[in-house]
């Protein structure tokens, strides 16, 4: 049996100053394993803050879920129990505008 993914996303921009914008967001996701169906709320948020014309600072979380690989699962010698892997990340940076046409974008996670 294949391992099949359906998925949906939905987020808000938030903008409670001028210079400030607050995106939160949720993705769910329904994973057809071997072992049955595993839904899979995933939480996310990025911030955005112009300090000035030409820098924004910018961050985010968010939770991440991913269905094992097929070779994981399969019935000869995988496990057809195993559940989704989990990951918290987590991202910051900035964006500096250098001209008009030239844009530095910077992020770690």
């Amino acid at each position: 049996m294949p391992v099949s993914t359906y998925a949906a996303y939905a987020e808000v921009v938030w903008s409670p100053i001028e210079r400030l914008k607050i995106v939160p967001g949720l993705r769910f996701e329904a994973y057809e394993l071997p072992g049955g169906w595993r839904p899979s709320f995933e939480p996310r948020i990025a911030t955005r803050y112009e300090v000035n014309d030409w820098l924004t600072v910018k961050a985010a979380y968010g939770l991440f879920r991913q269905a094992p690989q097929p070779g994981e699962v399969a019935p000869t010698f995988g496990n057809r129990d195993l559940g989704l892997l989990r990951s918290n990340q987590t991202a910051g940076g900035f964006e500096w505008e250098l001209t008009d046409a030239l844009l530095l974008d910077l992020q770690g996670f």
